[in-house]
């Protein structure tokens, strides 16, 4: 018996309700042409129904379908709730048949028990060559809650004149990827490094108060401590403590506890603990008389703003003064955020223009100056503008044809950039001359910083012994620290060095050597130099100098200027140090004064250091007795030192006069005067010393 392997088909029985089978058999033809069919290969078998199971524990969490089916070029993909199937390979036919074929193409969806979910039918008219066709997508749901789920695909057999073909079974299985379950926790790791530093946060508000609400200027910008805001405000009303929850204004109705405040939010009742101790230590024992704490400063609410003095509640442009404190600036110095000092001139065109950008803070007070004119008397504008949100404050009319100065005061309501500007709305044609924009700062009486225990007083009464030791200031620096006034450098031939010259260094007194430092000396022909900016000067021996030099010596300044300029450094005195040479020791007058003698007596003009009263005698033609009132210039007449010289011609004549020392006392010289072997009477100068200030010691 031969079989033949052309020609046979597949069949593809039913599943029924009385069929348990599902299988196919194959047709056998034999070498007589007889046929036979094989016996059925069972495909699948499928048992009764049992009896409902009990329900089972809930379900794992959610699974992943994940698609895979490969019969020729069969392919199936699917998401979480259906499965996209793709037959592109589903028919075949028999040898030799070039007729166009028309085939229904089914999709069969099953669980592994039997359901089927989806029975989906494609016509597919496409011409069938030798080999597959081409394919068309098919989209069936696929459901989730079984482990697996087959997919079985075949086609409907084909009736007609020529042979035709039948799909061959294809079966795809969808495998179910269930989450596991979690496992149990790892060992902790080793300890990471340490991670770089982060960058340093923005500075916190203030804590600002306890203090009464009822002495609060009506206005008063009271601050909840908001990013942003300079102050978190604390208050009492009403022998109670209330925290600021809500930045607002003061009215007369909002107090805390009002209607108004129960309907915004403004206050918080607080408790007395975190606070009690702040009232007593500051307010009602005054341990630290009206210091407020501010940031890392205590501060005395008591104190100036342009030399204007204001007390513990006053208030600055509706500000309690003591709040304009500026760390930054503790003593309150003129501080200008902008200064424009040239002309500046713009046509109609000009709608705004910008100068700079500026940094402003909430619960600031700056004033505004501007200095300009018009080619009309309808005028325009400085104004300073929010950058963000465009809001303008204190804008300066400009209205004049002839220059004139204008001023307003600035408090914004938020930190942030802000545009210095002009406004023209007008379309004039102007010229500002100057802008300046200045931010008021409370200089209070004392200063202490808690951080870096600086402290800033307007009198001081010190017991005890203050000093600043000397630093070394490399060839070339400049004098940046404001808390060392001794100060060594060192010059190995000419060496520049330059000191401060803004206002906060009025008063300071500088002492400078440059002489030795740490086991080197600074060469014997080089020097130091300081050289002064245009304007300003070093005030030495009644001169104004531009530079000083030092060489091996030590020279003291004390730095001079106003509230709002710095004219320069006085040069109060220079030592000689380790010089090579000698330059000698300073002489130190007791009196000056010249006599003048003639026939008819002699009269004295003079000066003393403290103030002693001196006279003159005239003892004959020639003669004259110099005394002085004190008698403690000299221990005795051996310490009396005094250099005599003629001054002019003699008296009547026209030779030159000389004179010397005859003769001294603890309280008198005489002098002799002459223009040859005999007396003369004139003049003469003198000075006097205490020779025994020259005792080598």
């Amino acid at each position: 018996v031969t079989r033949s392997t052309s020609g046979w088909t597949t069949t593809v029985q039913s599943v029924t309700a009385t069929k348990k089978y599902l299988w196919n058999y194959e047709t056998v033809t034999y070498t007589d042409g007889s046929t036979a069919n094989t016996d059925p290969v069972i495909i699948g078998v499928y048992g009764d129904t049992g009896p409902e199971g009990p329900q089972g524990p809930n379900g794992n969490d959610g699974v992943t379908y994940e698609i895979a089916c490969s019969v020729g070029n069969v392919t199936i993909a699917s998401d979480a709730d259906s499965a996209t199937l793709n037959c592109s390979a589903g028919f075949y036919r028999k040898e030799g048949t070039a007729a166009r074929q028309a085939h229904t193409c089914r999709f069969a969806v099953y669980s592994r028990t039997g359901t089927t979910y989806a029975l989906l039918t494609m016509y597919n008219s496409t011409y069938i060559n030798n080999g597959y066709d081409d394919g068309v997508n098919i989209k069936a749901n696929v459901y989730t809650g079984y482990d697996a789920v087959v997919i079985f695909m075949f086609s409907s057999a084909y009736t007609g004149t020529s042979p035709a073909g039948q799909a061959y079974l294809a079966k795809c299985e969808i495998i179910v990827k269930k989450q596991g379950n979690t496992g149990p926790q790892g060992p902790q790791g080793p300890t990471g490094g340490t991670g770089s530093q982060g960058p340093r946060g923005y500075r916190g508000p203030g804590l600002r108060g306890p203090q009464d609400w009822t002495q609060a200027e009506l206005d008063f910008q009271f601050y909840k401590g908001a990013d942003g805001e300079p102050y978190e405000d604390f208050v009492v009303y009403n022998g109670s403590y209330y925290k600021c929850i809500k930045t607002h204004t003061k009215t007369a109705s909002n107090y805390p506890g009002s209607t108004y405040d129960t309907n915004n939010g403004l206050w918080q009742l607080s408790t007395k603990m975190g606070l009690v101790a702040a009232n007593i230590l500051f307010a009602q024992h005054g341990y630290f008389g009206s210091a407020k704490i501010s940031g890392d400063w205590m501060i005395s609410t008591n104190g100036t703003i342009d030399g204007t003095a204001y007390d513990n509640g006053a208030t600055y442009q509706g500000i309690t003064a003591y709040s304009l404190f500026n760390p930054n600036n503790p003593l309150g110095k003129y501080l200008a955020k902008y200064a424009y000092g040239s002309d500046y001139s713009f046509t109609s065109s000009n709608t705004t223009k910008s100068w700079t950008t500026l940094t402003l803070e909430a619960g600031k007070v700056y004033y505004l100056s501007a200095k300009g004119y018009g080619s009309s008397s309808t005028g325009y504008y400085i104004r300073v503008r929010n950058s963000s949100t465009g809001t303008t404050y204190s804008p300066i009319l400009i209205n004049s044809t002839s220059a004139v100065t204008r001023a307003g005061y600035i408090k914004p309501t938020e930190s942030g950039t802000y545009y210095l500007e002009i406004y023209n709305p007008n379309g004039l044609s102007g010229t500002v001359n100057t802008v300046t924009l200045e931010e008021k700062n409370f200089a209070p009486y004392y200063a202490l910083d808690l951080l870096t225990g600086k402290t800033y007083q307007g009198d001081v009464y010190v017991r005890g012994g203050v000093r600043s030791p000397f630093t070394y200031l490399g060839r070339g620096g400049t004098f940046g620290n404001d808390f060392s006034d001794n100060i060594a450098v060192y010059s190995a031939s000419a060496s520049d060095y330059a000191l401060p010259w803004t206002t906060d260094q009025s008063g300071r007194k500088v002492v400078i050597t440059n002489y030795y430092w740490n086991g080197s000396y600074s060469t014997a022909s080089g020097y130091a130099q300081l050289t002064a900016p245009t304007g300003k000067y070093f005030y030495e021996d009644g001169i104004q100098k531009s530079t000083i030099k030092l060489s091996r010596e030590a020279v003291e300044l004390l730095g001079y200027g106003d509230n709002n300029s710095f004219y320069g450094w006085i040069v109060l005195k220079r030592i000689d140090l380790g010089t090579e040479s000698r330059y000698g020791h300073h002489m130190k007058m007791l009196a000056v004064g010249r006599v003048t003698g003639s026939s008819s007596g002699a009269s004295v003009s003079y000066h003393t250091f403290d103030g002693s009263t001196m006279s003159v005698t005239r003892d004959g033609t020639g003669i004259y007795t110099l005394s002085w009132s004190n008698n403690n210039w000299y221990a005795d007449a051996g310490h009396v030192f005094v250099m005599v010289c003629g001054y002019g011609v003699i008296d009547s004549g026209s030779n030159p006069l000389y004179a010397s020392v005859k003769s001294q006392t603890k309280t008198s010289i005489t002098v002799q005067t002459a223009d040859d072997d005999s007396r003369n009477d004139g003049a003469f100068n003198f000075f006097l010393m205490n020779f025994n200030d020259w005792i080598y010691l």
